[in-house]
């Protein structure tokens, strides 16, 4: 965080010094829970700066959900996903966020989006399967594990 810092103190209109200061903020939430406060202002300012980065959008909306703000977050995925649209992880992001507001049927149609961003058969496409299965068939859990997607 430190090293960011500096970085921002000697060019502060550089959106990459202000994104990288937020991630920083992101990674050390298990350290610290409060610095989902400092991640938002830092990516805000990356977005405010470059908004036709698609990853800057991405990466504050994840902050916004880590302040359980899925509504403000669902924004910047969007905004992402409109810069690039073919990003599978921000879909599931997206969907994320909207299931977390309750709004099943979009989030349905987010993820029969997301699925066609994946090879057929994969080990992805088996994953977004089940939990499309899960929320047309609400009598099953969803048994997905997203981390495979949303982490690469």
């Amino acid at each position: 965080v430190s090293e960011a810092t500096q970085a921002i103190n000697l060019v502060p209109n550089n959106p990459d010094y202000h994104s990288n200061l937020g991630l920083n903020f992101l990674d050390g939430l298990n350290v610290n829970p409060n610095a989902t406060e400092s991640a938002v202002a830092s990516l805000q300012k990356a977005v405010n700066l470059d908004y036709k980065n698609p990853l800057y959008h991405l990466a504050l909306g994840k902050a916004l959900l880590a302040q359980a703000r899925p509504d403000l977050a669902q924004r910047q995925f969007e905004a992402s996903l409109a810069l690039d649209p073919g990003q599978t992880n921000v879909y599931i992001y997206l969907y994320i966020s909207l299931r977390r507001q309750g709004l099943i049927a979009p989030a349905l149609e987010v993820l029969k989006t997301a699925k066609n961003t994946v090879v057929p058969n994969s080990s992805d496409d088996l994953i977004i399967d089940r939990e499309i299965k899960a929320l047309e068939y609400p009598t099953q859990p969803p048994e997905s594990n997203f981390n495979q997607i949303i982490n690469k």
